[in-house]
């Protein structure tokens, strides 16, 4: 089970959040709340957490300082910010901290549980068990993806191979990744992108064509649109010496 810590000082936005969603069904154990970042802090140090969902706003310690510490202490799990106030500040920590996501209250039901979806497939892809649970022929396409994203693949001529409608592949993708054809396929070349932009063997747009884009206008959209930054922005920041 995946475990999740709750923090926010707001005894309805706690309650709430506890029952926005059949935890259970995504495999995933609420193991502590709390109602400021300090004891935010003493829970997820104690008890683990995998997920953490906190409020910006609270008393004693707020949610930006509390993620400042558990990212200096080098916690890798994901964060999911909730905020009453639509900061543009506020996003900028964020991004800075390397937060999941960024929330304001109060919370579409269907929004979060798309975020949580997203996270689920992201810690999946990093603890190697993506393919737990999937249809054996679904697992087959994934793999037929991995080996050719950068590639000028259609949804229709890949349904078309493994002998199935699109729109059966559509509702696989929602249902087991967590998003559609063409945002699997962008997040999957955006990685690869960002793991070629930590060298500096190949050039922004070297790297660009290498994982399958021919527009630098576009490439760069697409990578600030889920980084927040710019893929230069990004390779000053990630720099291997």
């Amino acid at each position: 089970m995946y475990r999740l810590v709750i923090v926010d000082d707001e005894y309805y936005t706690l309650e709430g959040m506890k029952r926005i969603l059949d935890w259970d069904k995504y495999n995933i154990s609420i193991v502590g709340t709390a109602t400021d970042g300090i004891s935010g802090l003493d829970v997820i140090r104690s008890k683990g957490a995998d997920i953490v969902i906190v409020d910006i706003r609270m008393q004693e310690m707020d949610g930006l300082e509390m993620i400042s510490i558990l990212r200096k202490e080098q916690f890798k799990g994901k964060i999911i910010i909730l905020s009453g106030y639509q900061s543009f500040e506020y996003a900028k920590s964020a991004i800075d901290f390397k937060v999941d996501k960024y929330l304001t209250k109060p919370v579409n039901p269907a929004e979060f549980e798309e975020s949580i979806i997203k996270i689920i497939r992201e810690l999946q892809e990093e603890n190697g068990d993506i393919a737990e649970g999937l249809p054996d022929n679904f697992r087959r396409i994934l793999e037929e993806i991995d080996r050719h994203y950068t590639e000028n693949i259609q949804l229709t001529k890949l349904a078309e191979q493994f002998y199935c409608s699109s729109a059966y592949l559509s509702r696989m993708f929602k249902k087991y990744v967590g998003m559609n054809y063409v945002d699997y396929i962008t997040k999957k070349r955006i990685e690869k992108a960002k793991e070629m932009l930590k060298r500096q063997d190949m050039s922004i747009d070297e790297i660009m064509i290498a994982v399958g884009w021919q527009d630098p206008k576009h490439f760069r959209a697409m990578f600030k649109k889920q980084e927040g930054i710019s893929p230069s922005e990004f390779r000053r920041r990630n720099q291997k010496l």
